[in-house]
């Protein structure tokens, strides 16, 4: 096996990719409440974080990324 082998999207679940991981409790309890008082699921919060962590629009910093036009209009 190879140092960097090249990346292939696992299956798809709907649009997503399914991800498994595993947390210690406190972090997961915070994980959760922080999702909750962005108004985010975990795997939305978790995917924020990936996205700001390499310097990308994300729903932390822009609450209306990802919302369809027409809301932002609202």
């Amino acid at each position: 096996m190879s140092a960097n082998p090249q990346y292939t999207t696992p299956k798809l679940d709907g649009h997503r990719v399914a991800l498994r991981g595993r947390l210690y409790p406190d972090q997961h309890k915070r994980a959760h409440e922080a999702a909750n008082a962005h108004g985010l699921s975990l795997s939305d919060y978790v995917g924020a974080l990936i996205d700001r962590d390499n310097g990308l629009p994300n729903k932390l910093d822009d609450p209306t990324q990802g919302s369809l036009p027409i809301a932002r209009a609202s």
